[in-house]
């Protein structure tokens, strides 16, 4: 079966994503994946362009850091 004509993987009954997974599991997966983002990101050049259009590389790391409703690091340290 070649990679076009494969079948689109469907989740069991129940699953949520990471949403079904153990917090402990999650957690171990946060350091590492953000250790592989900062080796990518010190590889580039922060002000370069981006496909968005207006965006610069520096513009889209401060974006992956930043979600409506949600706290900061440090806010949530602080409390």
């Amino acid at each position: 079966m070649s990679a076009t004509s494969q079948r689109p993987v469907v989740p069991s009954l129940g699953e949520r994503g990471l949403a079904s997974w153990e917090p402990v599991d999650i957690a171990s997966l946060v350091v590492p994946s953000w250790d592989a983002f900062l080796e990518i990101a010190s590889s580039v050049d922060i002000y370069a362009d981006t496909r968005i259009a207006g965006w610069t590389a520096r513009d889209i790391c401060i974006h992956l850091g930043s979600w409506p409703g949600s706290s900061s690091l440090h806010r949530m340290i602080d409390e």
